[in-house]
Parts: C-alpha cells; sequence; structure tokens
C-alpha cells in the first residue's frame, strides 16, 4: 500500500502539448511538505497517434526553480498501452527503488519520450485557468532538459506523488518490533 504526499489532481480542463518529440520534454515542480521516499507517480495521460514508445518518468533535484540534470530515480511506460481518450486517463509509474525526497525542497516530475514525433507522443493533462498548486510549476525544455522555461504562471499539471505507506505497519517500527520479537523482548 502508498501513501499519498505531494498532488494536484483538480481543475483538469486542457492538454499541455509540450512533449511531442524526443527533445522537447515537461516537468511539473512540487514541494513535499514532510520527507519521504518517492516510490511511484501518478500522472493524467492521454495518447496521440499509434505508437510513442516508452515513455519515461524521472524525479530530479532543482537549481533555481528548474530540474537539474541527473535522474534521481525512473520509471518507464509503454506509451503505446495508453488510451487516446479524450480526457486522458491516470497511469501510475512505478520510480525503481524511489529516492529520498526532504522536506520544503522543490523537485521535479520530468517526462519524456526519445521516440516521440508530432503524430505519436503523450499528452499530459493540466489546469490551464486558474491552477491553484502553490508548490510549483509546469515547466517544458525544447533541448531536452537542458533548459526550462515556464508552461504559463496559472499552469500546473496533474500529478500524484507517493511513498510507502508509514501507517501500515511498513516502517521503522515494524521492523523494530519484529527484531525485539525474535531476539525474545516481547
Amino acid at each position: 500500500m502508498a501513501q499519498l504526499y505531494e498532488h494536484y489532481n483538480v481543475g483538469d480542463d486542457a492538454e499541455a502539448q509540450t512533449m511531442w518529440s524526443a527533445t522537447t520534454w515537461g516537468a511539473q515542480t512540487f514541494t513535499p511538505s514532510v520527507a519521504h521516499r518517492i516510490i511511484s507517480v501518478r500522472l493524467k495521460l492521454q495518447r496521440h497517434g499509434l505508437t510513442p514508445g516508452t515513455f519515461t518518468v524521472s524525479i530530479r533535484a532543482t537549481s533555481v526553480g528548474k530540474p537539474s540534470n541527473g535522474d534521481l530515480c525512473v520509471g518507464t511506460i509503454d506509451g503505446d498501452d495508453i488510451s487516446d481518450a479524450a480526457g486522458g486517463e491516470w497511469w501510475e509509474i512505478t520510480l525503481g527503488g524511489g529516492s529520498n525526497l526532504g522536506a520544503d525542497t522543490l523537485y521535479g516530475i520530468v517526462c519524456r519520450g526519445l521516440g516521440f514525433t508530432v503524430t505519436n507522443f503523450v499528452g499530459w493533462r493540466q489546469d490551464k485557468d486558474d491552477a491553484t498548486y502553490a508548490g510549483g510549476a509546469a515547466l517544458y525544455s525544447t533541448n531536452a532538459g537542458v533548459g526550462w522555461s515556464s508552461a504559463g504562471i496559472l499552469d500546473d499539471l496533474m500529478f500524484e506523488e507517493y511513498g510507502p505507506d508509514e501507517s501500515s505497519g511498513g516502517g521503522k517500527s515494524a521492523n523494530m518490533g519484529n527484531k525485539m520479537v525474535a531476539a525474545g523482548l516481547i
């Protein structure tokens, strides 16, 4: 079971047309309110064309409000499997072993498709009018993540980021209890 941390999943009214080539990438920055390990993200996506190919999502640290080079963790899904239904659908992308995120620190969810073309790509749904997520912003890059620009002052992309569910007994306290039982202390 995973625990939802940062998210912006309301006000979906448009599609960000930012990821239509191998060098045109999209990103949404976010700021965790508590430190945790990110293990997956859910993004609202829509396929265009029949064969966009591999859709890659990574988490990156930021510098001056923009994603920096170097992925902290990465996950992929087959873009060909994403629905082409109008309005898109939510897709979960597991991020390998995940990465530890600090509280009150800006990170970026960076998305790209190295096989994307103007007729075969994955669109990321957004709130284009009056977005209210204060912890980050929608960004795009036209040079494969080297430089980033704001997608719009009122734009936020649809995202949810997840970590392990600490309340389910899978955290450190449960492991400590198991060790104490094994040692005959309880």
